[in-house]
Order: C-alpha cells, then structure tokens, then sequence
C-alpha cells in the first residue's frame, strides 16, 4: 500500500508540473554565471533599471517580485538552488547593489527574509528528492514482510519501471531535444549556397526551413548559456557549422555575433567553446 501511494505521489507530481515556473532555464549554467563579476553586475543593473536586460536577463526580472512574495512557492528544486546561488553571489560581489535589490523586491521588509530561508533549503542534498524517494521507497518495500513473494517481484517491477521513466524524463528536459543530433552537418558546410541560406535564415535576411527556424530559436540561449543544453552530438555539429561560417563568410558570422550577444558579454567563453575539440 505504501507504494502505491508513493508511485501516486509520482504521478500526481508529473501531471501537476504546471504549478511550477517555466522550466526552460533550470539548467542554466549557474556555475560560469556566479564566477563571473562582469556578467553579474550586468544582471544586477537589469534588475535595478540600471542597464540593458538580455532576453533571458527579462525573463527572471518579471518574476522576481512574485518570488519574493511566495517565497518561491512555484520554483521547482533547480531554481530554488539557482535563486540561492544568485543572491548569494550578488551579496557577496556587490552588499549595496544587493541591499537595493531587496528594498526593490520588497520595500516594506515582509518577505525577503522568509524567501532567503525558502531557497537556502537544502532539500534537495544528498542526489536530489529522487533519489531520497527511491530510497523511501527501498525502505517501504524491505520492511514489507507479508503477502505473496511473486506479487512483490511485480509490485518491484512495476515500481522500478516507473522510476526508471521517471529518470530519463528528467535527464531528458536537460538537454535540446536529440532529433537534430544526426543532421548531415558535413553537407551543409560543403555546400556553400546551403549554408548561405542558414545564415540568411539567422539573420532574418531569407526564408528559413524547419530545422533553419528551430537552429535559430535556439541560438541566443545557446550563445549565452554556452551550448550548456547541447548534446555532445550538437557540440560537434555546431562547432562545424560555426567555423565553416568564420572561415567561409566572416562579415555574416560578426553580424550574427551581434544579433545574438549584442553587448559582446558571452563572445569570449563561446569562442574558447567553439574552439574546442
């Protein structure tokens, strides 16, 4: 009984994702972005209207008062880890900055402090509430001595099996999707009025095809992010594509440089990314 109600825990979870921000950036690289004093005193001057907003920089803008509020009631474990290391960060490189921001978010001093508590949290130690529910789950069943020896091989099975697509589900979403992984890279860069309608695609100087319009949809928080969603697949292809464009047409490659980072920020770490083998 108790894993049934557990695999209902799990399916309710699923199917009640929606109560939780947008997911796309929970994979964001936190990392390269808290190691990075220029990059974030350019977020903290977006929050503050000090500065110009990237697109992704926006995004967290419009819902940082909501966060504030509810103590990030609808952030999922990802962007309550990633919410705690920003602000952590912005403390730390900039207290005045920081202090700004707080009044900013919450002028009459209600909530900031029971949202910095909500994401200090650290619920999600030890491999994340997975696993710590896999391991409930372990424990449940070892301490389930009665019944049928056979019905509990299959109640294990089916348990494991929920899991298990559980699992890949979620290592899934961090990456692109993989449908592009086997696109005939090599004749794109070989022929070289293919490739001059991708960059026309990119720079919105031509007509797109399908996989022209999703490569372009995804370039902007690939060159931000640093490809931190790509396959290894999708590193090699991009990485072809991108040098044969440097080499082949390096006018175009500045204006999509432009178009893509225009302040210059990410240009350096793309560029080391690029040149990697």
């Amino acid at each position: 009984m108790k894993i049934v109600y557990f695999i209902f825990f799990i399916v309710f979870g699923v199917f009640a994702d929606n109560k939780y921000y947008d997911s796309r950036y929970d994979y964001y690289d936190i990392d390269h972005f808290v190691q990075n004093p220029r990059l974030l005193k350019k977020y903290i001057d977006c929050f503050l209207d000090k500065g110009p907003c990237t697109p992704i920089g926006r995004v967290f803008k419009l819902v940082l008062p909501e966060i504030v509020i509810t103590a990030c009631n609808k952030c999922s474990p990802s962007q309550k880890r990633f919410a705690h290391r920003t602000f952590e960060a912005f403390r730390n490189i900039s207290p005045q900055n920081y202090a700004e921001l707080k009044r900013k978010l919450d002028p009459q001093n209600k909530h900031f402090n029971t949202f910095l508590k909500s994401i200090a949290t650290n619920s999600y130690k030890g491999g994340g509430l997975m696993f710590d529910n896999i391991k409930a789950l372990s424990l449940s069943a070892a301490a389930s001595s009665l019944g049928c020896i056979e019905s509990k091989r299959i109640i294990k099975m089916r348990t494991f099996v929920v899991l298990a697509c559980l699992v890949v589900s979620i290592l899934a979403a961090e990456k692109y999707n993989s449908k592009y992984d086997n696109f005939d890279v090599e004749t794109l860069v070989s022929n070289d009025r293919l490739l001059k309608s991708y960059i026309n695609c990119f720079l919105e100087k031509g007509k797109c095809t399908a996989e022209g319009t999703d490569f372009k949809k995804a370039l902007p928080e690939a060159v931000e992010t640093v490809c931190g969603k790509c396959t290894d697949k999708q590193k090699v292809n991009i990485r072809k594509v991108i040098k044969a464009i440097q080499q082949k047409h390096p006018a175009q490659w500045e204006e999509l440089v432009k178009k893509n980072d225009p302040t210059g920020q990410h240009r350096a770490n793309f560029e080391k990314f690029i040149q990697e083998s």
